[in-house]
């Protein structure tokens, strides 16, 4: 029989397949109100059960009774900690527990993701729309909260084929307790600006940043090793970084370029890093396309970088950019035996000084076409 229930109710419509529109609804579940432990424990019983059959664990149904009330009476304590009923025309169809993190897990991710602890949907209400549509609902929730990233621990079973279609990614983790991998995917970007950038010299702030997003930690040894490697390249030949950073200014990706000692016309590049929660959105193309225009400024010939076998998306990057699989020859005292090693042949100009009224005429011709070309003004000394 439908159920009316009292408690904060959030509705969404959605077209199901074409049909006339749907509602759901989602329903805070609140301490002490025994008809939303009612409710809940329609769906909350078999998705244990559910859960417990993956991880080949046994409950009975009184002690996961026992762990859903102790769930309900944490709820009220913080305004960024949710668990909801969701009804379709006032039947209860799934669950869902989610929240900020305010802790980490085991410093392996900062604080203050968003993550999800519980989510069902009944088998016979699957593979309708559903689920994403609950899922969107906590992701906006989760927003309002206050946080641009989430995590979860899917199920191999269930989990991962979901939630990889909502957008998470392998961050390449493992929770220590569920021996489970860590999914992550950032949110709300709609209004981020992703800067790229070089870098001759790196200040101590930045060098932390570049071993936090890298090795997750910011213990001096890490953010050492970064400002020693460039102080080397520098003592030795050249260098210099490429640096990506977010709009809170943090560093989401990073490249590192050498010359080598012997060819100043051969250089070298390698530590290519984007943080995981910012990858499929061409950071690292970018940031290898500036790298390459610092480089041709600088006179350079031939690029170089050497690539795990195993690591098919760095292949592809560097096909892209045209780079050539090459017989293996060593770099400096790089230690990369047993890597496969790809050359780019740069292309080389001659640049003649312009006089006064040549530099003139080319300011105006820009100026005449700036808007067509989508331009920036740029000055006479320019």
């Amino acid at each position: 029989m439908p159920l009316i229930l009292s408690g904060a109710i959030f509705i969404s419509k959605f077209n199901e397949r074409g049909s006339a529109m749907k509602e759901l609804k989602f329903v805070q579940l609140e301490k002490g109100n025994e008809e939303h432990l009612k409710s809940a424990k329609s769906v909350w019983i078999p998705f244990i059960h559910e859960v417990n059959a993956h991880d080949k664990e046994i409950q009975t149904e009184d002690e996961i009774v026992l762990g859903l009330r102790k769930r309900i009476g944490i709820q009220g304590s913080r305004k960024d900690m949710h668990f909801e009923i969701v009804l379709l025309n006032n039947e209860v169809i799934g669950i869902a527990m989610f929240a900020i993190d305010l802790g980490t897990i085991y410093g392996l991710l900062e604080p203050g993701y968003g993550t999800v602890m519980g989510f069902y949907i009944k088998p016979e209400y699957r593979r309708r729309g559903y689920g994403k549509e609950l899922y969107m609902h906590i992701e906006d929730v989760l927003k309002n909260d206050g946080t641009s990233k989430m995590y979860i621990c899917p199920d191999a079973v269930t989990g991962v084929p979901f939630w990889s279609a909502m957008g998470f990614r392998d961050s390449g983790k493992f929770d220590p307790d569920d021996k489970k991998p860590i999914y992550i995917k950032r949110i709300n970007r709609l209004h981020e600006i992703i800067s790229v950038f070089t870098s001759e010299y790196l200040s101590h702030e930045l060098a932390e940043k570049i071993a936090l997003m890298q090795w997750h930690t910011k213990e001096p040894q890490f953010t050492n090793g970064v400002k020693r490697m460039v102080y080397d390249g520098k003592l030795f030949s050249d260098c210099f970084n490429v640096i990506a950073t977010n709009t809170n200014n943090n560093v989401v990706g990073r490249l590192y370029c050498q010359t080598n000692q012997e060819d100043p016309f051969l250089w070298y590049y390698g530590d290519l890093a984007v943080s995981p929660e910012y990858r499929r959105q061409h950071i690292a193309t970018k940031m290898l396309t500036c790298a390459i225009s610092t480089l041709m400024s600088r006179g350079c010939h031939v690029l170089r970088t050497y690539v795990d076998p195993d690591n098919i998306p760095s292949i592809k990057l560097q096909k892209t950019f045209d780079f050539l699989e090459k017989s293996y020859k060593t770099f400096d005292n790089l230690l990369n035996e047993g890597q496969t090693m790809f050359e780019l042949e740069l292309e080389q100009y001659n640049v003649i000084p312009a006089s006064a009224d040549e530099a003139r005429f080319v300011t105006m011709l820009y100026g005449e076409n700036q808007e067509a070309l989508h331009g920036a003004v740029i000055m006479l000394d320019k």
